[in-house]
């Protein structure tokens, strides 16, 4: 009898019409023991056909983590056109007045063309920074304190450089900080037999840069650390050590009439953003779109913006409050990323769309979705005890779908959430 069973189970499927089908492979998930007492969404739909095609508490809230990239992206695409404003300028006869405007890409080590940097360093003039009006802290609502020296979390400020971090190389008795600026500090240097490998740090409340290691792994390490940002004092001492040129601040020149030097197209950093899943530059992008927008760097401000504008149709009100996802605050319902995800799709089109989304075996979906190359593009988002993966799968029969599977409050290991929600939209793939 137990021969016979499974085939005549695959037939009954089989003979299911596909909703259905949809429907039992969807509960497969759902069952799964690693979504055991886990909060589930699931949204499916057809843009073709205008329809949903499978809807699981799609119209409640979960944390999106990184999953908030896309509002981040479909903003940076609405808002700031094709390129990214590098900073405001006006040129005068003995003077470069310059003006942050939040380019995450200003020295960052992801990009090794720097236009921006040699066309300051072309200009041949003493730099006087004029203050951004920036109404963003340091660190974004929501976000956890105690990640401060992690590499995900850099410091939100009006002109970030070096991705607002030092890396961080650690050789046997020979440690180093990059850029060198970091260096006047000296490096503390600590043996702690708890940790497996060497852990570079910063304490809390300054640029004071560590390293533990235990006895036994002393091998080398490299890793990125984030630095206190500071005042517009301290952006303008590290601009002066980097152009080797003179920069002051002034808060008294009037910038209205400014230029704006553009440093690379939005799409190049969007893509870096979305396949690194870069917090710091995702922050940045949507302050960019602010101070692009509204002469004013304030987070909170754009979102609202969009939220009463391009995004004021969405099925529920999500709470939105950050540009990475970093924020536990961040609420949004399935439904609401499909509807956004459409939007992208339908404003910017495939073939420039896909091409920011990591695809299988790339970026965030490294290992997985092996043998659907340019059939899924997705974004990831997870914490500790959530994952979602949201985006455009591609069928084998051609049909393009529109997705978001969102699972909270789980209890087992991302690795096995993603192994169960990559089998449900396999089987989607296969067979829609």
């Amino acid at each position: 009898m137990k021969q016979l069973f499974f085939p005549l189970a695959a037939l009954l499927v089989a003979a299911l019409p596909a909703h259905a089908q949809l429907a039992e492979r969807a509960a497969a998930l759902r069952n799964n023991k690693a979504l055991a007492g886990a909060h589930t969404g699931i949204c499916i739909y057809d843009p073709v056909a205008g329809k949903y095609l499978y809807q699981y508490q799609d119209n409640k809230y979960f944390l999106p983590a990184s999953n908030t990239k896309i509002f981040t992206t479909y903003t940076a695409l609405t808002l700031l056109g094709d390129s990214v404003p590098a900073f405001r300028y006006q040129l005068t006869a003995d003077t470069l007045y310059v003006q942050g405007t939040a380019d995450i890409s200003f020295l960052n080590p992801l990009f090794p063309q720097q236009q921006a940097f040699a066309w300051l360093r072309a200009a041949g003039k003493p730099i006087a920074l004029v203050p951004a009006i920036n109404e963003d802290q340091p660190m974004g609502p929501g976000w956890s304190w105690e990640d401060y020296e992690t590499y995900y979390q850099p410091e939100r400020n009006e002109w970030p450089m070096y991705g607002n971090m030092v890396t961080f190389y650690h050789r046997w008795k020979a440690d180093s900080i990059a850029p060198a600026f970091f260096n006047q500090a000296p490096i503390l240097t600590g043996v702690d037999n708890t940790l497996k490998e060497a852990t570079p740090g910063r304490l809390l409340h300054s640029n004071q840069f560590y390293v533990h290691y235990p006895e036994r792994n002393n091998n080398a390490t490299e890793v990125q650390v984030p630095f206190i940002t500071g005042s517009v004092q301290d952006l303008a001492v590290r601009l002066a050590d980097t152009l080797h040129v003179g920069v002051t601040v002034t808060a008294t020149h009037d910038m209205s009439a400014a230029a704006v030097f553009y440093s690379r197209p939005v799409d190049e950093v969007l893509r870096t953003m979305m396949y690194e899943s870069d917090d710091g530059m995702a922050e940045h992008m949507l302050m960019a779109a602010s101070s692009h927008l509204l002469d004013t760097i304030s987070t909170a401000k754009v979102i609202d913006y969009m939220l009463r504008h391009q995004l004021n149709n969405l099925p529920q009100d999500p709470h939105w409050v950050d540009g990475s996802g970093l924020s536990r605050y961040n609420l949004f319902t399935p439904r609401d990323i499909v509807t956004v995800l459409q939007k992208l799709y339908a404003g910017f089109g495939a073939q420039r769309i896909y091409k920011i989304f990591p695809t299988a075996g790339k970026g965030t979906l490294s290992n997985y979705y092996a043998g659907m190359e340019n059939a899924i593009y997705a974004k990831t988002g997870s914490f500790g005890n959530c994952f979602n993966l949201s985006g455009y799968l591609v069928t084998k029969k051609g049909r393009r779908l529109v997705f978001s599977v969102m699972v909270n409050n789980h209890n087992d290991k991302n690795s096995n959430i993603r192994a169960a929600v990559q089998t449900f939209l396999k089987s989607i793939y296969e067979k829609e």
